[in-house]
């Protein structure tokens, strides 16, 4: 039975905040700290508040090592007192960087140290991009390894690396694994929890979505499509992923080789999301993309291995989603090889918690049941349980070579995110609250906030979402504030939550130590692929000039005010003021929809000759080249009887869209011939009669008996024709 062994790689959606930068560029076994923690933190029952970084994989406690050969645990040379994501002897590769953060509000602080772009000293293997997160109150410990590049090389999976914690003293800790493959891999998560001086571990934690950025955020983690991973697929590949945020172009890199050295081919920077590329039959190449941003920093994607085929087999490829409770996300299935016929999806079996729908929101509530979408998307929101895999559902393919065995759609669910307080600003009539997600409409809950001013409580009269900035709530006054003074905002724990439902915990007074300022900009007017660039524009009540990015730039970039529409789609622009000494930053998003732009059909040769195969109208699209898909009578085969068809023809394309229908008709225009050329003649004395009736073999209806107006038999003497007709009943 074959398979496709890795899922499509899809991370949760990622609170991004602006890390600290340690180090960018290549090093080698270094050192860096102490740097702050941000909270009392207890490890093994020893408080600390500073922590020290190295290049190898560690965050230590005490002091920092520049040691490279990794040890087991426990082990009472140095290192000791240490946090050990991935301890083996890495490098910053040249693309990356090492950042830290702490986020939140006491008493539910994290900080997040994010390795980025890692790699191993005097090795071609790449490993990928990790963080280790502490939490505040529980003492928690998570790594999580974000992304792991070489799925073939046992080193990136840990076959030399040490997992675990050891205590101070080197004597004690907790080895999660040592010199073990398949320890890590893209989206695992291990959570350290404590009871006050010992740990325990779970390898199967929930991903926590959080990202460290820089001032020019690099591209996120390209998710590939196809072709799938140890898939077999036709030569003609057509290489497709999904838009990364923050990406500006893309590379395509193909290679013989699992390191992906020596790359046979790199394409040059794309915009599209699909690449087509020719290859050689029956050969073994290793594939992977790198996004790029504005500033050409590059993000790295998992290397995937496929196999080339004349005929290669239809297979359902695994896939995996993560979401939050009350949350929902559009998914697509996916599948390799096959034939050129129509591709047909089917849930097989339903989720245990969650609920399924079509991209047109039915509901699917039994199986099987075939997915309506052409492009095979789905939706899948989340209720019930949390936890990984409690959405899980199986699906397969079928085309008319066969069907497909069932794969597995992985559905990650977490607990509704928990919104973290970023910064207040403040205004004569209001306090602004920034948070680091998305917030649910909070009128009428303005008393569950406090607010000062110079120490003197303020009562706040409503509440609101900030238009164009729903992670910002506004506390309205009922008195003026004096913007000169010292302005706090608190908040006791109450009903105010994220749009995805985790409840806000409780903050003591937070400085709003800058003024609020207003970004004014318009709605944005759909626009349709083809399109030419346009300008915007929009204000900041500061009078500070304001920039704009888009929140997708395979959709549509954005340089200076100027927006170039690069694909059908949609994608957020936001308008920023980063504000000064004075004003608090701010920022404005408005929706951008491009539309697919239209294009035309020709059909011909709808009137053809009855062949007994099957038979195919002709089609040409304005622009050339479209792909189609062409129905006869609402079904995908080809018709090869006698008759009228209703065609319908569809363009299938990410920008242009366009249908067109006519009428084939199928004529038999080829005359019986006649199985004898030339009948023998008949005589008789008396009486005569016609005893063997003459046949012909048409091309349609077979043998077919001979028709004559003359007489079969005669009585008199003389000579008589009869003349014989063939009619195969189509003219």
């Amino acid at each position: 039975v074959f398979s496709v062994s890795k899922k499509s790689y899809s991370l949760p959606v990622e609170t991004e905040y602006p890390g600290t930068l340690v180090h960018e560029g290549y090093i080698d076994d270094e050192e860096w700290g102490p740097f702050p923690i941000g909270f009392s933190f207890s490890f093994f029952c020893n408080n600390y508040t500073d922590f020290y970084v190295t290049s190898n994989g560690l965050v230590m406690f005490g002091s920092g090592s520049n040691v490279w050969t990794n040890t087991n645990i426990p082990n009472n040379s140095i290192p000791n007192n240490y946090i050990a994501a991935f301890w083996d002897d890495l490098i910053v590769h040249s693309t990356g960087a090492i950042h830290y953060k702490t986020v939140g509000t006491a008493p539910n602080r994290k900080l997040i140290v994010q390795y980025t772009n890692m790699a191993f000293w005097n090795s071609p293997v790449l490993l990928g991009t990790f963080q280790i997160i502490l939490y505040e109150g529980s003492n928690k410990i998570q790594t999580q390894y974000r992304s792991i590049i070489d799925l073939t090389n046992p080193r990136a999976s840990g076959n030399s690396a040490t997992l675990g914690l050891e205590k101070s003293n080197g004597y004690s800790g907790v080895k999660n694994s040592y010199n073990q493959a398949d320890m890590v891999r893209s989206e695992k998560a291990i959570a350290y929890t404590t009871d006050g001086c010992s740990y325990t571990f779970d390898n199967n934690a929930i991903y926590d979505g959080v990202l460290l950025t820089e001032p020019t955020p690099r591209a996120g983690i390209t998710k590939l499509l196809s072709p799938a991973n140890n898939s077999i697929t036709s030569f003609d590949v057509n290489f497709k992923w999904e838009a990364a945020p923050n990406a500006s172009s893309y590379n395509v890199i193909i290679s013989t080789n699992a390191d992906l050295s020596s790359p046979i081919h790199t394409s040059a920077n794309l915009t599209d999301l699909n690449y087509l590329y020719t290859l050689t039959p029956d050969q073994t190449y290793y594939w992977s993309v790198n996004a790029k941003n504005s500033n050409n920093l590059v993000t790295w994607t998992e290397i995937w291995k496929f196999t080339t085929s004349s005929n290669p087999p239809l297979v359902a490829v695994p896939q995996e989603l993560f979401l939050e409770q009350n949350d929902q996300r559009t998914g697509s299935l996916l599948f390799t090889g096959g034939d050129a016929t129509t591709k047909t999806a089917t849930i097989t079996s339903l989720p245990a918690q969650g609920a399924l729908f079509q991209f047109d929101n039915t509901p699917i509530t039994t199986v099987p049941t075939d997915i309506t979408d052409d492009s095979f998307r789905f939706i899948y929101k989340a209720t019930g349980s949390t936890g990984n895999g409690v959405g899980n559902f199986n699906f397969r393919f079928s085309d008319a070579s066969g069907t497909s065995d069932p794969a597995t759609y992985t559905v990650n669910v977490s607990p509704a995110g928990i919104p973290n307080f970023l910064y207040a600003s403040k205004q004569s009539n209001r306090v602004e609250i920034t948070f680091d997600r998305a917030m649910a409409d909070p009128t009428g809950k303005h008393l569950q906030f406090s607010i000062r001013d110079n120490g003197a409580l303020v009562t706040p009269q409503s509440a609101a979402l900030k238009s164009g900035d729903p992670a910002t709530i506004i506390i309205y006054s009922s008195s003026p504030l004096n913007v000169d003074n010292t302005i706090e905002v608190a908040y006791t724990k109450g009903t105010i939550t994220a749009l995805s439902g985790g409840v806000l915990e409780s903050f003591s007074f937070q400085l709003a130590g800058k003024k609020a300022q207003v970004i004014n900009f318009d709605e944005l007017a759909a626009k349709t692929y083809g399109d030419p660039a346009f300008t915007i524009s929009a204000t900041a009540s500061s009078g500070l000039p304001v920039t704009f990015t888009s929140s997708n730039s395979t959709v549509a970039g954005v340089s200076g005010n100027t927006v170039t529409i690069n694909n059908s789609g949609s994608c957020l622009i936001t308008a920023s003021q980063a504000g000064d000494d004075e004003f608090h930053s701010v920022s404005f998003q408005r929706l951008l929809t491009v539309n697919k732009a239209n294009a035309t059909i020709t059909i011909s040769n709808t009137t053809q000759a009855y062949t007994g195969s099957g038979i195919a109208v002709t089609t040409a699209t304005n622009p050339v080249g479209l792909p189609v898909k062409v129905e006869y009578d609402n079904a995908d085969a080809l018709p090869s009887d006698i008759g009228a068809y209703n065609v319908t023809v569809e363009i299938i394309h990410a920008n242009y869209q366009g249908t067109a229908s006519a009428t084939l008709t199928i004529i038999d225009d080829v005359s019986p011939v006649p199985d004898l050329a030339s009948l023998p003649d008949i005589t008789a004395e008396c009486s005569a009669a016609v005893s063997t009736i003459p046949t012909a073999t048409d091309n349609y209806s077979g043998t077919i008996n001979g028709t004559t107006t003359n007489p079969l038999t005669y009585n008199t003497q003389g000579t008589f024709v009869i003349t014989w007709s063939y009619n195969d009943g189509n003219g």
